[in-house]
């Protein structure tokens, strides 16, 4: 149906538009409320003491970012035009973020390991605030 609309430049109307763009607007909020009030819920020490949680935060944050650096140098994507180097950036950028508040959200609306998938959330964004700048410098000195 949006393909449709997009294409047809069908518009909403004004009230219908506005509701969803509130709506909209609200999905982010509250999917870190959830994240959060699960975080809350597990004690500190299964956190900090799960070795699994940090080997998904090693290859979320580190491993998979330097491998698409090395692809992206590899490709020469970076050079392609004038504006190339700020989207590819950009891109990189979105690989060295944390887990999003919203995968804790999935979990909890298919059953699945609510606990655990705040665990990831949580801990990859406390540690993206020191590996995000390190990949940030790697990104300059290599690209």
């Amino acid at each position: 149906v949006g393909l449709l609309m997009f294409t047809f430049q069908i518009k909403l109307p004004h009230i219908v538009d506005n509701t969803l763009a509130t709506v909209g607007g609200m999905i982010g909020p509250v999917a870190m409320l959830v994240a959060g009030m699960l975080l809350a819920s597990l004690p500190l020490r299964s956190i900090m003491w799960t070795p699994r949680l940090y080997l998904v935060a090693f290859l979320r944050l580190i491993l998979i970012p330097v491998l698409l650096l090395f692809a992206v140098k590899a490709c020469g994507f970076a050079h392609h035009d004038a504006h190339a180097d700020t989207v590819v950036l950009i891109s990189f950028l979105a690989t060295t973020s944390p887990a999003a508040a919203t995968v804790t959200q999935m979990a909890v609306v298919y059953g699945k390991n609510a606990q655990k998938a705040s665990a990831i959330y949580g801990l990859t964004t406390l540690l993206c605030v020191v590996t995000m700048p390190v990949m940030i410098a790697l990104y300059r000195w290599i690209i």
